[in-house]
């Protein structure tokens, strides 16, 4: 059963839902390394999303190749002071980015 709270952006927000989409001993400023596939998300005028081999959601920022379906390799640090409009992740900027592979 999915625990459910009052969120200040929507309604209701699945705690499942969040915890599907956190890495485990992440904290906001910490540096990782990730792999993972971009997807383009069609709101807000576009965002692109990271999704990793372990299925977790990053918000990319900063510059990368803004294309849809590439496997990467991404360094960067974990956003702190970022409120991002598309929310369809932990905000993750970007430091170095390797194309694995193109579509």
């Amino acid at each position: 059963m999915a625990v459910t709270t009052p969120s200040m952006f929507s309604p209701w927000i699945s705690w499942s839902a969040l915890a599907a989409t956190t890495a485990p001993n992440q904290f906001p400023g910490q540096n990782v390394t990730v792999k993972g596939k971009v997807k383009l998300i069609s709101v807000e005028g576009g965002c692109y999303q990271l999704i990793t081999t372990d299925n977790i959601h990053y918000e990319l920022q900063g510059e990368f190749p803004k294309q849809d379906g590439l496997i990467v390799k991404v360094r960067g640090t974990l956003a702190t002071d970022l409120v991002t409009a598309c929310q369809v992740g932990r905000p993750l900027q970007v430091e170095n980015i390797q194309i694995l592979r193109n579509h």
